[in-house]
């Protein structure tokens, strides 16, 4: 709903299965459930918790397309944010809230555990950050887009650019540096109506980029250069829509009779 003296409309999640918000199994069964060769989602509450890519795994659909432009910093400073907001009165006003019976058996375990969960929630979000920058996906939209990728020393910038047939400006909507340290490959789709990709610059090192041009009369361009052996530049679209000017780095898989991935709008 649009805040108060805010423009533009803001977005609040909306809790589901608080049942499994404190999770806990006993027995040798359960146990054996959640352990990563079996499951992933299902994780027992403990507040040495370390196994983060199973945290996230059930939501891995939406953070992967929503969060793929915060950075490190900003993403520490959230961390840091947060945790400084759960103060122990926070965290014993909650735990107040429990049914006495609840609380009687289980109150002053469940705070202390919360107490050194709020403790490592920085460390647990760098982990988080590590496996989300790991790959990236960025997505246009069904209107034109500019895809411009810029590739220096160790970084990778990537920005996005709306254009319109009625005007020559064009308008940044998306913008993105990458580490190589941290990003090992980065996917663009282009989706709908005529969209152009522009690969720049020269590298040392640099993430692998996969450009899929989807629908459209899709122009791609890519004068890039990194050192070392192999190409770091993918291309898939429909060979006979799309107008290519092809470099040394990129591999050219367009084709007119292999089906292109469709990229996936909603959760599988």
């Amino acid at each position: 709903m649009p805040a108060e003296n805010t423009p533009g409309i803001i977005y609040e999640p909306v809790p589901k299965d608080r049942d499994q918000a404190f999770y806990r199994y006993d027995g040798f069964i359960p146990w054996l459930t959640t352990r990563k060769i079996l499951t992933q989602p299902f994780k027992i509450l403990r507040h040495n918790r370390q196994d983060v890519a199973g945290l996230i795994y059930k939501a891995r659909f939406l953070d992967e397309r929503l969060l793929n432009e915060i950075t490190k910093p900003e993403w520490l400073r959230i961390a840091n944010s947060m945790q400084a907001s759960l103060t122990d009165e926070v965290l014993m006003k909650a735990v107040a809230a429990f049914p006495e019976p609840v609380q009687k058996k289980a109150g002053a375990s469940t705070l202390e555990l919360l107490q050194k969960r709020r403790d490592k929630i920085p460390t647990l979000a760098a982990k988080m950050y590590a496996l989300l920058a790991r790959k990236v996906t960025i997505a246009g939209t069904d209107e034109k887009e500019l895809f411009r990728v810029t590739r220096s020393d160790e970084k990778t910038l990537v920005q996005v650019f709306s254009v319109s047939d009625n005007t020559s400006a064009a308008k940044l909507f998306y913008e993105r540096e990458f580490s190589a340290s941290e990003t090992k490959e980065i996917t663009l789709r282009g989706l709908g109506q005529d969209d152009e990709f522009i690969v720049v610059g020269q590298a040392t090192k640099s993430p692998l980029l996969v450009i899929y041009g989807d629908k459209g009369q899709d122009k791609i361009t890519d004068t890039s250069e990194v050192k070392g052996l192999g190409k770091k530049t993918v291309v898939y679209d429909n060979r006979s829509a799309t107008t290519l000017q092809l470099g040394p780095e990129s591999k050219n898989k367009t084709s007119d009779k292999v089906e292109i991935k469709e990229y996936e709008r909603i959760m599988p």
